[in-house]
């Protein structure tokens, strides 16, 4: 069961009766909606969208609350998830799944720059080739496809239609991913003018409200400056921990906590997990060469325990408004939940 993968021992009869649409009441207990939600989950599993501007096909499977009498005109939010570098569409399928239960349309892009993708690009030289640009772009096709993603999914066409919220749409991402939400969302990059110079600006896409940032960027990546972040009021959390490093990137645990420190204030959030690992939020414990497992399965089920309560709440909170999410995430229920391995900070 998915409580399983992304909860707590026990942690499951005490969240069940939390559902959605308002929330639904806070429980004692510190976990956030860690039980399945009350929505069965349809699976898109690959549907390919046509960018003719590009000449670019982009693969992505969509994630999305299935009813079997849907109520016309109910609509649902949208969150859009940009996978890291080398990943496919196929990346936090656990995570994703459990937001669509509890009420969001989900869509993972694979981008140019995952293996399924390269496999087909013999001409690659680095092992990854990863043109953000070319990734903002795959996010801002998925915003700008959604008549025909909803063509394929049950209860979104008919009489009884379903649909999409235009108006509530946020993004997430992991690694690479991350920069692409931040981009998403109007974070300031630098980019080369024609006459060569570098300029700092915006190309984001105003119809992404919010973001989730996890593992992700500093002003250690040659795109960001300490000015990236100080004029960006849309609300967005930043999750990293401890052992948040891989050996392609330059980024470390304190690198990937800027987008938060020199942000400007308000709706900014940082969850920091003590012994998280770059992949532990996505529920995999890396093993090293030397057969030593990087994360206990005690501290396995509490990072992806907190990384689902903190994500799902922040949804709820900015994409919902809904009144229990912003007491959860202004509480100390997540430092509760991971026993004190986990530090909240907002601002």
């Amino acid at each position: 069961m998915l409580v399983a993968a992304l909860g707590c021992p026990g942690m499951a009869t005490a969240v069940a009766g939390t559902h959605h649409r308002s929330g639904g009441g806070r429980s004692d207990a510190p976990g956030y909606k860690l039980a399945p939600g009350p929505w069965a989950v349809g699976v898109i599993d690959r549907l390919v969208l046509k960018d003719p501007r590009r000449h670019k096909n982009v693969d992505v499977t969509v994630r999305y609350p299935r009813e079997k009498r849907p109520k016309a005109g109910t609509a649902w939010p949208l969150v859009v998830f940009s996978p890291g570098a080398g990943v496919s569409r196929a990346t936090f399928s656990e995570l994703t799944t459990h937001w669509a239960s509890y009420g969001y349309v989900v869509i993972v892009p694979t981008h140019g720059d995952s293996v399924p993708a390269r496999a087909l690009r013999p001409n690659v030289r680095r092992s990854f080739d990863v043109d953000q640009l070319d990734r903002l772009a795959d996010v801002v096709l998925v915003a700008d496809s959604l008549d025909q993603v909803e063509k394929k999914m049950d209860g979104f066409h008919g009489r009884h239609a379903m649909r999409i919220d235009r108006d509530r749409i946020g993004i997430a991402g992991h690694a690479a991913g991350a920069l692409t939400a931040q981009m998403a969302i109007g974070v300031k990059v630098r980019l080369s003018r024609r006459s060569g110079e570098p300029e700092l600006k915006s190309v984001g896409d105003p119809r992404f409200k919010a973001a989730i940032i996890i593992s992700g960027q500093g002003t250690i990546n040659r795109m960001l400056t300490r000015d990236s972040w100080d004029d960006l009021a849309r609300p967005f959390l930043v999750i990293t921990g401890s052992k948040d490093l891989v050996p392609i990137s330059r980024e470390t645990p304190e690198s990937r906590q800027e987008p938060f420190l020199f942000a400007r204030p308000g709706q900014k959030f940082l969850l920091f997990i003590e012994g998280a690992t770059h992949a532990s939020y996505e529920g995999r414990a890396r093993i090293p060469a030397d057969g030593v497992q990087e994360v206990t399965d005690a501290d396995q089920r509490m990072i992806t325990g907190v990384t689902s309560s903190a994500t799902l709440a922040f949804w709820d909170a900015y994409l919902e408004n809904d009144e229990h999410a912003h007491a959860y995430l202004a509480s100390d229920d997540l430092v509760k939940l991971s026993g004190g391995k986990a530090q909240v900070k907002r601002k």
